[in-house]
């Protein structure tokens, strides 16, 4: 395949996980940041109806300090994704045109993997060329008037082309 040559589906697929990634770390910051706010409140309480050492309190007040770091990491990743989430909630048309989009470029892009051809004569029967050689070759006899021709490369693998003989062979 040539360097210009890009799986288009790739890119799109690469996209559309982007939002789903987005969408579903969006939806963990903010469990987390409620999650620390919980923490928050029962620290803050404890430290106002008990009466705690300055030991407990210290212990207490670095605990505190975890919690609210860990609060303001899930707040600030909550705030990055939040202009996402409100485009994907602003374009669910786009999305679910993007989602056909990329169903299609796949099957095109099979199709293209796929691809054979069925020979209109045997000229190719015999020929060594390049380095590729076509041969006949005929499985269980002939096959509704067609033969098999089998395309091989002597330095690679097979080559993903198939390819039928018509015709009088």
């Amino acid at each position: 395949m040539e360097k210009w040559r890009l799986k288009g589906s790739g890119h799109i697929a690469g996209f559309l996980s982007f939002l789903r990634d987005v969408q579903t770390g969006y939806n963990i910051a903010a469990e987390a940041e409620d999650e620390a706010g919980r923490k928050t409140q029962d620290i803050l309480h404890r430290l106002e109806l008990w009466d705690d050492g300055h030991q407990d309190m210290e212990q207490m007040a670095e605990l505190l300090r975890g919690v609210r770091r860990e609060r303001r990491d899930a707040k600030d990743a909550r705030m990055e994704a939040e202009p996402v989430i409100s485009w994907i909630s602003q374009n669910q048309k786009t999305i679910s045109g993007l989602e056909a989009l990329l169903g299609d470029v796949r099957k095109i892009e099979k199709s293209n993997a796929q691809r054979h051809y069925i020979f209109k004569t045997d000229v190719l029967k015999s020929i060594v060329a390049d380095g590729m050689q076509a041969e006949t070759g005929e499985k269980d006899g002939v096959n509704n008037g067609q033969r098999n021709l089998q395309i091989r490369n002597p330095n690679e693998a097979a080559v993903p082309v198939s390819v039928c003989l018509r015709g009088n062979v």
